[in-house]
């Protein structure tokens, strides 16, 4: 457990160092951060309001220790965007027409767990 521990709080400084305008849209709460383990072929589920018109942003690295993909749906279940290549690296973008839920899903697509740093803005 403290090898997964010391992994969550390795990849948060990576994560810092992406760089986002001020000028691009927030979650309705603002910038958020925070980090997730999960086990192979699960799901993890975030909800969250974002602003219509305003760019929206979701990046998620992992421990490089399996396949993790991301994928963003409007409050219908409609597919928004996604990040589906073979790394445990993404970065979903759109611009929602409306102010509304969206549902982000994070998905291990490997054979082996993963820590990860999940950020949305």
């Amino acid at each position: 457990m403290n090898r997964i521990l010391a992994a969550v709080l390795a990849l948060l400084p990576l994560l810092a160092t992406l760089s986002i305008s001020s000028a691009h849209a927030s979650p309705t709460v603002g910038r958020e951060t925070s980090s997730g383990f999960i086990l192979p072929g699960d799901t993890d589920t975030y909800v969250e309001v974002f602003r219509g018109g305003e760019l929206a942003q979701v990046f998620v690295l992992g421990a490089h220790s399996s396949d993790l993909d991301v994928y963003v749906y409007d409050e219908f279940g409609n597919l928004i965007t996604w990040d589906s290549d073979f790394t445990d690296a993404c970065h979903a973008t759109w611009v929602p027409r409306y102010t509304g839920t969206f549902v982000i899903r994070v998905v291990n697509r490997g054979p082996d767990s993963n820590v990860y740093a999940i950020e949305l803005s």
